[in-house]
């Protein structure tokens, strides 16, 4: 058994609560070397002492990076650029998180910039390329009436589910506009 952990959980919101592990994948496919990717919100040091059990037993665990182990992260950030979003100044707070964000790009992750503003639509496909995302970053843009379920539907799809960690993150001012209603969608 093996346990991956994913070195990018220290976000300042997880810093502020406490400690947390998260299950992100397992890969079960050999019964005798199963996989396990969290991502911990603490010091690395502090898995050295995590104790793994499976149906009541200690089971012996070897920690990896989740890129160690072969699987990469993968983000795709879908933000609401419907004209709704300019007005409450979502979209200029969402600009300045993700050139946050990208300046301290972890190595081997990759990112996807997706909006959904008159229509879903892929701005920068998954790369780890910081001046690719700063690009696309830059061409957010409001318009249109909110496509946010044809987003989402154009994210899932970026994400590689094979040796990959996805993640959707979705920036919204969640105001109902024209189109497909929460009850449809």
């Amino acid at each position: 058994l093996a346990l991956l952990g994913a070195g990018w959980g220290s976000s300042a919101a997880a810093q502020e609560d406490a400690e947390r592990l998260v299950l992100r994948a397992v890969d079960a496919r050999e019964q005798d070397e199963v996989k396990v990717a969290v991502s911990y919100s603490g010091d690395g040091g502090a898995l050295d002492d995590l104790v793994l059990r499976e149906n009541g037993d200690e089971v012996d665990a070897t920690i990896q990076t989740a890129a160690d182990a072969g699987f990469r992260n993968d983000v795709v950030f879908l933000v609401d650029s419907s004209t709704s979003t300019d007005a409450n100044a979502l979209l200029s707070s969402v600009e300045a998180a993700l050139r946050d964000f990208v300046a301290d790009l972890p190595a081997g992750m990759r990112v996807s910039i997706v909006t959904a503003g008159a229509a879903a639509q892929v701005l920068q496909p998954l790369t780890t390329d910081v001046a690719k995302l700063q690009e696309a970053i830059t061409d957010l843009t409001p318009g249109g009436e909110g496509g946010v379920l044809a987003g989402i539907l154009q994210s899932a799809g970026r994400v590689d589910a094979t040796g990959s960690i996805g993640t959707v993150v979705l920036f919204t001012d969640g105001a109902e506009n024209e189109g497909v209603g929460p009850s449809i969608a």
